[in-house]
């Protein structure tokens, strides 16, 4: 969670997104119905720990995403069967400025790509921001992941996205509300649309309460025959009386800050995949 600068990537210029070439029309929401820290002595601050429930999320995520790779032959069709068979390097998917801006000073690391059934493959960065602040001031920190899955089989591929994307979608309908995850209570709000971003594109706000209280935003994207999840959290902690981060006096990243800087990192990755010609095989 790379310092502020200009709108191009250190090692590649920041992408435009290009005229779709699906032109698929403005998503809409699948039809149905909505389900219903103790101080440490003086030293370097120890950067808080993540929530469980966080990843607990995102895991849950992706294995819908997995299941649904059997779900085919949902409606509606895009104008050209052009398909990814390749993916760019995700850790240069965020422009330098979004991360300036968004969590600055952030280090990014790449995550081993994976290969799963009927063609699928993913590949994912995490972009993680040291503590910002003086030892007896408030502390910030940031996070941002890209998590970017490829569907390719020739003949089921871009379906096998779409039913991706609408199982992603159910499943954070399910999430709605206030739960009890690892000892948390967290309350995820509806999922609302994002046009403007891929093909299809939606976000997800979601607040963890008591110890080192998290606020997060994800972002999903499908963009041809890809889904692109962007999660980005974050919290602001209190100083101790050794002028350690209080992770017991956390506040929750704001959600307005969460959605914007969830829905940049969404449009720089679905604007570097559109980018990416030699990722595209067309017919």
């Amino acid at each position: 969670m790379g310092t502020s600068g200009t709108p191009e990537h250190s090692a590649q210029p920041q992408f435009l997104p290009p005229e779709p070439a699906d032109a698929a029309p403005e998503p809409t929401a699948p039809e149905g119905p909505p389900p219903a820290a103790p101080e440490t002595a003086p030293g370097p601050s120890p950067r808080p720990r993540r929530k469980p429930w966080l990843y607990a999320a995102g895991a849950a995520a992706l294995a819908a995403l997995a299941a649904s790779a059997a779900v085919w032959g949902l409606s509606g069709s895009d104008k050209t069967p052009d398909r990814y068979t390749s993916l760019p390097a995700p850790c240069g998917t965020i422009t330098s400025a979004t991360l300036g801006k968004y969590a600055p000073g952030a280090t990014a690391r790449a995550l081993p790509p994976t290969n799963g059934s009927a063609g699928q493959r993913a590949a994912s960065c995490h972009w993680e921001q040291p503590l910002t602040g003086a030892r007896d001031q408030e502390t910030a920190s940031h996070d941002i992941d890209v998590l970017i899955r490829l569907y390719s089989d020739p003949r089921q591929g871009l379906d096998t996205a779409r039913s991706a994307y609408t199982t992603a979608w159910q499943a954070a309908r399910d999430l709605a509300g206030t739960s009890e995850n690892a000892g948390l209570q967290v309350h995820s709000e509806a999922p609302t649309l994002l046009p403007g971003v891929g093909d299809q594109a939606f976000t997800q706000h979601a607040v963890a309460g008591g110890l080192s209280a998290t606020g997060k935003v994800e972002a999903t994207v499908r963009v041809r025959n890809a889904l692109i999840v962007v999660g980005y959290e974050g919290a602001t902690f209190l100083p101790g009386s050794l002028g350690t981060p209080r992770q017991s006096q956390a506040r929750p990243l704001d959600e307005a800050q969460a959605r914007a800087g969830a829905e940049a990192a969404a449009r720089d990755a679905a604007a570097a995949l559109a980018a990416c010609k030699p990722c595209l095989t067309t017919h």
